[in-house]
């Protein structure tokens, strides 16, 4: 007769969870068991393309997978952002664009400044894009790194070791390659690049140094190859001042200008506060033909990660303006706070009904002890 008891407790229990689900919004699983999703990748077991794009605005979906910060990427994770990429530039030259093209795709994976530095992970996006240039633009495609220095100055983290990976790959897909990936593609070196009969040349993360000024060679080659296509894939290009007068301030704004000639087919970079690399605060966002979007991050109990669009801008803001964007946008989202509010007016019902469950409870604990021990007939006294 306990255990019938005992059996009828848990279920007002499981009743009383569920109850409580319904008012706060939550949701209660019996054995703690998890959600049916994948531990390595964003697919769910119920749906085989899960929504996995974080939550925000109806019609303003940011293509950005949860947890953006966590690493290493798996490969599912790894090919979406890809594919990001690879539509905004098919878009890109569908409309007839630009010779210079600019693609920034700067994910803690693919971030130098960080210890978690992907080689291989760029090198999938490389490729990708020079299939796509070979396959369907019918273009003959140079891919460029930087090599070792003239002067003899060490290589920046964002390259160094980067043309060692690219020689590797390149001779393992040579031998699974047909057709024209294996007669349209060629690599080399920025240095070293005289030829000019590719249609298209990849520059893989141009980065200026103390001894290597890479944007005077990038100048020098365009102006050579006036009709060629050039795309800059994760460049770094700032000047970087130095005392042996290899970027001075005489020209600095030619250099500005010609940079400014690359347009940003695609471009998403994660928000931070000012001196830290974590957390992530948002994103700013350019896909091609989109306009550039601010993205905020937020973080709550009932919707978990997700950004909310805060503005749309015609030209790439700069930090002052980021900083008047998010200085001025709300802390929480409505949505949150509308379950904030929901949670609190819940409350009372919820320990009203508690209460009565645990009361049943027990007087159905008596009831059956007492049949149970046979008491006197007497037993409990009338009241």
């Amino acid at each position: 007769m306990i255990c019938g008891c005992t059996s009828f407790c848990h279920e007002a229990v499981l009743v009383a969870k569920v109850v409580a689900g319904r008012y706060l919004g939550t949701t209660f699983k019996q054995n703690n068991k998890a959600p049916s999703v994948h531990p390595r990748t964003t697919t769910c077991r119920r749906n085989k393309l899960l929504p996995c794009f974080c939550t925000a605005q109806e019609n303003q979906l940011p293509p950005v997978l949860p947890r953006m910060s966590r690493y290493p990427k798996s490969l599912q994770e790894q090919q979406h952002y890809i594919q990001l990429v690879v539509d905004a530039v098919r878009r890109h030259y569908q409309s007839g664009g630009s010779l210079r093209k600019s693609i920034t795709l700067l994910l803690p994976d693919l971030n130098p400044e960080l210890d978690i530095y992907d080689r291989r992970f760029l090198l999938r996006l490389v490729w990708d894009v020079v299939a796509l240039l070979v396959l369907e633009r019918q273009q003959r495609v140079k891919v460029l790194v930087q090599g070792p220095s003239v002067s003899g100055g060490g290589l920046p983290l964002a390259v160094a070791g980067l043309l060692r990976y690219l020689n590797e790959d390149y001779q393992l897909s040579q031998e699974s390659w047909n057709g024209k990936l294996a007669t349209h593609v060629s690599i080399g070196t920025l240095e070293e690049c005289e030829d000019g009969q590719e249609d298209t040349f990849v520059v893989i993360t141009p980065t200026n140094a103390v001894s290597t000024p890479i944007t005077e060679r990038l100048e020098q080659l365009t102006q050579k190859y006036t009709d060629k296509s050039f795309l800059l894939i994760n460049p770094s290009l700032k000047d970087v001042p130095s005392t042996n007068g290899v970027m001075q301030v005489r020209g600095r704004k030619e250099r500005m200008e010609f940079l400014q000639t690359f347009e940003d087919v695609f471009y998403l970079r994660p928000l931070y506060k000012t001196g830290t690399l974590y957390p992530i605060q948002g994103i700013l966002l350019r896909k091609y033909p989109s306009p550039w979007q601010v993205w905020k991050m937020y973080v709550d109990d009932a919707q978990g990660e997700h950004y909310i669009l805060l503005e749309e801008c015609q030209h790439k803001p700069d930090r002052q303006t980021l900083t008047r964007i998010f200085s001025t946008s709300p802390t929480t989202t409505k949505k949150s706070t509308e379950n904030n509010t929901t949670r609190e007016a819940a409350r009372p019902i919820l320990f009203f009904l508690s209460f009565a469950l645990l009361l049943v409870s027990l007087l159905l604990v008596r009831n059956q002890t007492t049949a149970g021990l046979s008491l006197p007939s007497f037993w409990p006294p009338t009241l």
